[in-house]
């Protein structure tokens, strides 16, 4: 069985067994092996036959451009000079094995390219630029990225929105480790990541961002309307929802929970999150749903309401 992070052949492996001389799948390995960097790592097995060769999962990086920059041109990797991005930086080049940058103005940019300082923020651009922003910028990515290769997205939800969902459709993995987290809590991080020279303890909302998945989180969905709210809320462990539901084909779900367990249809291995794993609400559960092309309604949080009618009596 070939490991889950992709093998290819030495030469002579036709010489080995039919069926793997057949595979498809053997054929396929052999083209990623010629587009791979890294030196293979030799796995001998019992048998000559059972020789195969690990290549190790490479990882890029995409981090995005600032507001800050120099007032000269520069390689882009040092025309951006905010703190975030300065952390973020150092974060690429310890962790991935190639990295870049995402330019509201450039698209995709080698760290070593010179450009000229500009004033353009994917934050002010209207729907219909970003997605154009955004083809541009993955059809780039087609022609960088390996099969199989790990994308890690340090970005703001404008530069990632058409990102995630276009890579995850062509076999990559993606991970936004910053999900959900303020200015603040992503210094945090990446200065924790960076002094200990591996990342830190993933919280709850990281962990949530790796929620990719439209089609698990349909699978919920259909879990939901197949048990009912009782037994499908009983049976995960979480409480109704008081504010935040998915709206789908005219019916309300709660968004918490078909949230975790869709993280667990999309991750059998690991199973859904528990109900204490993650807080739900604007900057987590909803901005995960929406990215994921998902209707998320706000109802007034009863439980105000109950406190507002007691405090006038």
């Amino acid at each position: 069985m070939f490991p889950d992070c992709g093998v290819t052949h030495v030469p002579g492996l036709y010489h080995a067994t039919p069926n793997v001389r057949r595979s498809r799948r053997a054929v396929a390995v052999a083209r990623y092996a010629r587009t791979c960097r890294n030196r293979p790592r030799l796995i001998w097995g019992v048998k000559q036959s059972d020789l195969v060769v690990h290549m190790p999962r490479q990882h890029t990086v995409l981090v995005s451009c600032a507001a800050t920059k120099r007032v000269s041109p520069s390689a882009a990797r040092d025309l951006y000079v905010s703190a975030l991005f300065a952390k973020a930086r150092r974060y690429a080049e310890r962790t991935g094995d190639s990295w870049y940058i995402l330019s509201a103005l450039h698209g995709l940019l080698d760290p070593s390219a010179v450009i000229e300082p500009y004033n353009c923020c994917l934050n002010d651009f209207r729907i219909s630029q970003r997605r154009e922003w955004a083809a541009r910028v993955n059809q780039r990515l087609l022609g960088l990225l390996d099969p199989g290769q790990e994308v890690i997205i340090l970005a703001g939800k404008p530069y990632r929105e058409f990102l995630v969902p276009f890579l995850e459709r062509q076999g990559f993995g993606v991970t936004v480790p910053l999900f959900g987290m303020r200015i603040g809590e992503q210094l945090q991080w990446l200065q924790a990541a960076n002094a200990s020279g591996d990342q830190p303890q993933r919280g709850l909302t990281m962990t949530l961002g790796s929620l990719t998945s439209r089609a698990a989180v349909l699978q919920a969905i259909a879990e939901f309307d197949s048990l009912g709210q009782s037994a499908f809320l009983g049976k995960y462990g979480f409480g109704p929802a008081h504010r935040y539901f998915i709206v789908h084909n005219d019916r309300l779900y709660d968004s918490k929970a078909i949230a975790g367990v869709g993280y667990g249809y999309q991750f059998p291995a690991q199973g859904p999150l528990q109900a204490g794993d993650f807080s739900g609400g604007d900057r987590t559960v909803r901005e995960k749903l929406e990215e994921l092309g998902f209707e998320v309604k706000v109802l007034p949080d009863p439980r105000a309401t109950a406190r507002r009618l007691s405090n006038d009596h």
